[in-house]
């Protein structure tokens, strides 16, 4: 039945045939009509401008002209009749990706039962057994933490378990927002997710003119002066958009905008769903009030007439917890008796407490009497207008002294109006901003004009005025550490997220700064300004303009979303040294893992950058919080699902540069994460690929021992990776469908993936190259030369060629993290000295090797040639690293270097002073004066005491007994040599001992 199921765009094209199944828009204009002179963009009363109607037919101004009316006479308002909208054929339809939400743009007078057949066959005629009506609140909705989950645990269980509908009013905010990031959160962390069926039901005056435009570019067949703004540029209007994690959004059209839906298409729509059509199937309908306002009333009255059972989600607010105290008051505490009907003065009660500002209320009246003596019942306008002024200045007293609790009763009777007049004095305050984002409160809301460069705008112009509020040690800290706030571009907070993450971090505003050459510059001005020092204005002013030169502004996006500015506000706290800020916005943030690392990353090298002690652990103090919160993020997401956790360190995230949470995590050394349990297994995946082990038992691990003892010979018949990354996400693993399929791979695909492991290669090159050293290295007679030489030349060359391929890949990938991350100039020194010699010196000894038929230079290549096998062995030592028994004994090896040279130069100090006293002393003019002689004379025997070998003693007994040197003296000089020896022991063995100690530490 679902292979043959016909798509969404399928079923709404053959449902158009029907007369009634129609969309509906305005008829007092035309796509043909003009405005008038004066004003291009006069309104119609159905809210569109005059010369951007859609209508193709004639309209009221062309009947009215071909009856000889020129002066045409705007009405003054809308009507809701036929007289002023007219039905046209169903235009806008389709589905939304990446969400799959499907969306129809239909006339409100549909008849109900069209719709409910038209969801019904796309669901593939599975009728529900339940109908979920979720409605209530909207804008500034709250509710508790605790309770928001367990409401939303329930109802999506409650929806796949009963294989119920649930209806919402399908915008993103409110209690439909909340639904709908339920399912999403519920598909992304089950591992076989039933699919919840989430109808929204909206009017389409209601979502904002962005929105349209969308869904207009999204349908087929709509021609261009369709997509066209309809409302002018400058007008005002709510920032309502549909819901992207509803599987349907029904979107009802009256010809008018601005308009909002009554209920009567849910009453509909659920009596539908219901009806009795003598199949035996039975489908019951439950509506869910959380919190909610006066226009959920007209809900339960329907709900109530229709006799459907009502849930009232006390504790969520408003509406919900009025009726729910209500029942409670008036219900018998034993249940044996029906409850009583509540009288005047209990709802008077209630409505004042839960409806402040409700009109003409009996409540408001006495309420406002216990407030405020002074005023009574006839108070007048300029009363209420000097209260509001009054409560205006509570209001700025309470943001200045941060106190949210003596703000709470008035913001929550006066919200919306409060946030338009006192939205800049937010920025500074978290436990408000908290309450407005969990509120729902829409931030795009803070930038006057709907346009990008208004928005980046904004954030400019938001540092700015930040660093002016500041106190002056505030002021002082941020110039030293983050610079100059005066920013002219958004390219300047692209150039500091490269200073302080990585240069792995991509443009946040323009791809144009991702272009291959123009990173060369920025980084190559970056290594220069950095090997001069240069921490001063001029210099960073100076890089400034180089990437501004570089650079072109504006962003690719066509929209400026909520997750930009939420996120452009999380990097402006970091920045600006507000932590506080900045966990607030961290829990509202896309990809908070990711943007926890971040955090860390800035907070470490500001630590890095301060002068002091108490800053510096200030700061270091930030970046571990933030650390641990990311580890914390990703542990439960790895208790959830494994893979899917996997998935989340190892993919891009655009939102923050197309950087990987596992880049910034080892760029920044961000050591509780690194020491989490799913990033040890993301590496052993991606590090030893198609041998990865999901299965740690000991005969799977002896069994995998084998097959590399014998080659790969037995490797097929060992289960290899048997489960892959989502091919959505990262996927580094065999493919998923081989993995499903085990049975039917072939024994030579097993074999082959079995030697396509770097591991595997790599002890292959070892056991040949080795092979070759100890039995086919003679002489160039002829040119008769052995398949192992010839193999290792070709290997060698390959990976010489594969690690050039590398590099370069990296830095156009901006893969780079590991770049210097030893933390030390000396060890990234030695390390890419490292990393270089073994390849020269293996073209040095096939120089020598191929350069003649001499002998000794045979010999001298199979020198170099044996030092090169003993760096490619230690190489090895890297495919170690991602063993968790073996990788942190490496680390710590690393770490222990600087305590190691500080103990290697004071043997070497203690040697060179025995051997230069001592030689003087007993081989007084015997040490050649060349550079061999004085290494063995001096140093060679010296530098075996460290082993415990101590050749003198023998020496200098046989000399103080036989009371003679060679010269016939030298007793006393034996004695001192004696005495100086026995000391020089005992200071190498406590060096020694102190070493150990070090090391254990």
């Amino acid at each position: 039945m679902h292979e043959h199921r016909q798509s969404w765009e399928d079923l709404i094209i053959k449902h158009s045939g029907c007369p009634k199944f129609k969309s509906r828009t305005c008829c007092i204009y035309n796509s043909r009509s003009r405005h008038p002179a004066n004003d291009p963009d006069k309104l119609c009363p159905c809210g569109r401008m005059i010369r951007r109607h859609s209508l193709l037919g004639d309209c009221l101004e062309s009947t009215e002209a071909k009856r000889g009316n020129t002066e045409f006479q705007t009405p003054d308002r809308f009507l809701d009749g036929k007289k002023h909208s007219v039905e046209v054929p169903v235009n806008v339809f389709g589905t939304l990706q990446p969400s799959g939400c499907k969306f129809l743009r239909i006339d409100a007078r549909s008849p109900m039962e069209n719709i409910f057949q038209l969801i019904l066959e796309d669901c593939g005629k599975q009728k529900p057994a339940l109908i979920l009506s979720v409605y209530g609140g909207a804008k500034y909705f709250t509710m508790a933490e605790r309770l928001e989950k367990e409401f939303i645990r329930g109802v999506i269980d409650a929806a796949t378990m009963a294989n119920a509908w649930i209806l919402t009013t399908g915008i993103d905010n409110g209690i439909s927002k909340l639904v709908g990031e339920g399912i999403s959160h519920y598909s992304l962390l089950r591992e076989y997710p039933n699919k919840v069926k989430c109808i929204g039901m909206t009017m389409w005056g209601t979502i904002n003119e962005n929105t349209r435009l969308r869904l207009k570019h999204t349908s087929n067949g709509n021609p261009p002066p369709l997509c066209e703004r309809q409302i002018p540029a400058k007008v005002e209007e709510d920032r309502e958009t549909i819901e992207l994690n509803h599987t349907h959004c029904i979107l009802f059209d009256s010809g008018k905008l601005y308009d909002y839906l009554s209920d009567s298409q849910r009453n509909q729509f659920v009596i539908e769903a219901c009806k009795d059509t003598g199949d035996g199937h039975t489908c019951y309908a439950v509506t869910i009030i959380v919190e909610g306002g006066t226009g959920s009333l007209e809900i339960l009255e329907n709900d109530i007439t229709g006799k459907r059972p009502i849930v009232l989600i006390q504790g969520s607010g408003r509406l919900a917890d009025l009726l729910a105290m209500l029942v409670e008051q008036t219900s018998n505490p034993d249940r044996t008796q029906y409850c009583r009907d509540p009288d005047q003065h209990e709802i008077q009660q209630a409505l004042g407490r839960f409806f402040p500002d409700l009109p003409d209320s009996e409540a408001t009246e006495k309420k406002t009497k216990l407030e405020y003596n002074q005023r009574n019942k006839n108070e007048s306008l300029e009363q209420e207008k000097q209260r509001r002024q009054d409560e205006d200045k509570l209001v700025d007293l309470a943001l200045e002294w941060n106190y949210f609790d003596g703000f709470l009763q008035i913001l929550q009777a006066r919200q919306g109006e409060l946030i338009k007049k006192k939205k800049i004095s937010f920025r500074k305050r978290s436990t408000f901003i908290e309450y407005f984002l969990i509120s729902g409160f829409d931030l795009l809301s803070l930038v006057e004009n709907d346009d990008i460069p208004s928005y980046q705008k904004f954030i400019l112009e938001l540092y700015n005025t930040s660093y002016k509020e500041m106190n002056k040690s505030h002021k002082n800290r941020v110039t030293m550490l983050f610079g100059a706030t005066s920013f002219s571009s958004m390219q300047e907070i692209d150039y500091k997220l490269n200073k302080f993450v990585g240069s792995f971090f991509g443009s946040i505003c323009s791809s144009k700064n991702d272009s291959f050459l123009n990173r060369i510059k920025i980084d190559l001005n970056n290594r220069v300004c950095t090997c001069y020092g240069s921490n001063g204005h001029v210099e960073e002013n100076y890089e400034l303009k180089v990437i501004q030169n570089i650079t072109k502004v504006y962003p690719t996006e066509s929209s400026y979303t909520k997750h930009y500015i939420l996120r452009d506000l999380f990097l402006w706290s970091i920045f600006m040294d507000m932590p506080e800020m900045a966990k607030v916005l961290l829990f509202h943030v896309r990809s908070r893992v990711c943007a926890a690392l971040i955090a860390s990353a800035i907070y470490k090298n500001y630590s890095k950058l301060s002068p002091t002690v108490d800053m510096r652990d200030k700061f270091q103090t930030q970046s571990l919080d933030f650390e641990i919160y990311a580890s914390m993020f990703i542990d439960k997401c790895y208790e959830y699902n494994e893979k899917r956790a996997c998935e989340l360190l190892l993919r891009q995230i655009p939102l923050f540069g197309n950087v990987t949470c596992m880049q910034l995590a080892i760029s920044s050394a961000s050591s509780k994460l690194l020491e989490t349990a799913c990033f040890d297994q993301t590496l052993n995946q991606v590090w030893f690929d198609k041998l990865s082990l999901s299965n740690h038992q000991l005969k799977v691990k002896v069994s995998r021992t084998l097959a590399i003892m014998t080659v790969g010979l037995i490797a097929p018949c060992i289960n290899t990776k048997d489960d892959a990354l989502s091919q959505d996400g990262i996927n580094y693993y065999v493919d998923e469908g081989n993995s499903k399929k085990g049975k039917l791979t072939t024994y030579w695909r097993r074999f082959r993936y079995f030697h396509e492991s770097p591991m595997i290669n790599y002890l292959w090159f070892l056991l040949v190259f080795s092979y070759m050293m100890l039995y086919h290295l003679d002489a160039r007679d002829t040119f008769n030369i052995h398949w192992t030489e010839i193999y290792v030349i070709i290997t060698v060359s390959s990976m010489l060629c594969e690690e050039g391929r590398k590099l370069y890949h990296e830095y156009d990938t901006r893969m780079t993290e590991r770049w210097g991350s030893t933390g030390s100039t000396a060890l990234t020194l030695l390390s890419n000295i490292f990393y270089i010699l073994p390849y020269f010196l293996f073209y040095l000894g096939l120089g020598f090797r191929y350069g003649s038929y001499n002998e000794d230079l045979l010999t001298t290549a199979r020198i170099i040639w044996a030092l090169d096998l003993e760096l490619w062995y230690l190489r090895s030592l890297k495919f170690v690293i991602a063993l968790k028994f073996l990788g942190p004994k490496l680390f710590m090896l690393q770490n222990m270097l600087r305590d190691l040279f500080a103990f290697v130069y004071m043997i070497f100090i203690a040697i060179a002073a025995y051997g230069v006293v001592s030689r003087a002393l007993i081989y007084y003019k015997e040490v050649p004066f060349t550079s061999r002689g004085i290494f063995s004379g001096i140093f060679y025997e010296p530098y075996w005491f460290i082993h415990g070998e101590v050749s003198d003693k023998d020496l200098l007994d046989e000399r103080i007994m036989n009371g003679t040197n060679d010269g016939g003296k030298g007793v006393a000089e034996a004695t001192a040599t004696h005495i100086l020896l026995g000391f020089h022991m005992l200071f190498i063995n406590v060096l020694l001992l102190n070493l150990l100690v070090a090391v254990f530490a």
